[in-house]
This record gives structure tokens, C-alpha cells and sequence, in this order.
């Protein structure tokens, strides 16, 4: 039963990449999980219970991306130069699920339920780039003058802003002269 659920859930993420939330319905997403409408209305009663179920889907796979590429970087002032080119590549990745998740907050900001779940979403991103300047032991209240939470706040806003533009443009060119100019800045963090 929990295997028709994961479905359903699947292929609600799944239309919400490819038509959008105002493109998606119960009969779209029974017609990509392959089943039943019934089925859906037995696991989500309302399309609003399965759309906030949908968004956590999505944004989980873009946290869980996220954390892969700060595992996989352990001593920062070697591994720099693979470390954001490798968030870069997520971000790409990732971009059609970023815009997904945007369309749906857009167009779904009303509804309290997914209002609720927001904030716990972000901080999860935000959990993971603080994380990452701790292990790196990054000092950013000398370096910057901040704090490493403020830190890990522009860090979240500068990749949600990238991965927003990517997917809405596909520029890849300014993109990759942003992504150049935070290693610029990486390593004078790093490497004062």
C-alpha cells in the first residue's frame, strides 16, 4: 500500500515539473501513477494534501542533492575548485524541480497547509549550508563580518536565485560568472 502511495506522490512531482500547478490535476496524476482516481482520493482527500505531499518530494530530492555534493567536500581549500562546480551541476540538475516548487508556492501561497510546511523546508536547506561552513570551519565574522548563520542565509538566497534564473533562462554563460565569482570568494574565505 505504502508503494501506491510513493507513487502517487512520485507522479504528482513528476506533473508539477511538466505542466506546472495550474497544469496539474487528479486525473493528470492518476493518468502518470497508472492509477485509479479513487486510489488517489483513498491516500490524499484533497488535491491540497497531495500538492504540499508533492512539494516536500520535490524539495526533498534538492536537499538530499545538496547534502551528497557538502559529503562529498571535506577539506574546503583542496577540493574548492570541485566542491561549487559540483553545486553548480546539482543546481542544473535540479533547476526543473526548483521551478516546480516555485510554481507551486506562487500559485499555492494561499493555501495555510503549505504555508506551514515553508519555513521547516527552507530551514532544511539552510541546516545543510550551515553545516558546510562549520565542517569547513569557515570564520565569516572575521572574513565578512558576519555570522555563520547569516552566512548560510545568503548562501540559500544566492542558490535559490541561481537555480531560478537558470531554469527560467537557461543562460548558462552568467551563470557560470556567478558561479566563478563565489569560488573568487570561497577561497579568500577559506584562505584569508
Amino acid at each position: 500500500m505504502e508503494a501506491v502511495r510513493e507513487k502517487i506522490v512520485q507522479a504528482a512531482a513528476n506533473c508539477l515539473i511538466r505542466h506546472g500547478y495550474t497544469g496539474t490535476s487528479i486525473r493528470t496524476i492518476a493518468t502518470e501513477a497508472n492509477v485509479a482516481i479513487g486510489n488517489i482520493q483513498y491516500y490524499f482527500p484533497t488535491k491540497d494534501q497531495l500538492v504540499v505531499e508533492a512539494f516536500e518530494h520535490l524539495t526533498g530530492q534538492c536537499i538530499e542533492k545538496l547534502r551528497q555534493v557538502a559529503n562529498n567536500i571535506n577539506r574546503p581549500a583542496e577540493t574548492l575548485e570541485k566542491g561549487i562546480p559540483s553545486l553548480w551541476e546539482c543546481i542544473k540538475e535540479l533547476a526543473r524541480i526548483q521551478l516546480a516548487s516555485y510554481d507551486v508556492l506562487i500559485e499555492y501561497s494561499s493555501r495555510q497547509q503549505l504555508h506551514d510546511n515553508i519555513y521547516s523546508v527552507i530551514s532544511m536547506y539552510k541546516d545543510v549550508l550551515l553545516q558546510m561552513i562549520e565542517d569547513w570551519n569557515i570564520d565569516s565574522s572575521s572574513a565578512l563580518g558576519t555570522t555563520s548563520e547569516q552566512l548560510a542565509s545568503l548562501c540559500l538566497m544566492l542558490i535559490f536565485g541561481l537555480s531560478l534564473y537558470y531554469a527560467v533562462s537557461h543562460d548558462e554563460s552568467t551563470c557560470q560568472s556567478a558561479v566563478d565569482a563565489l569560488i573568487t570568494i570561497a577561497h579568500k574565505l577559506i584562505s584569508p
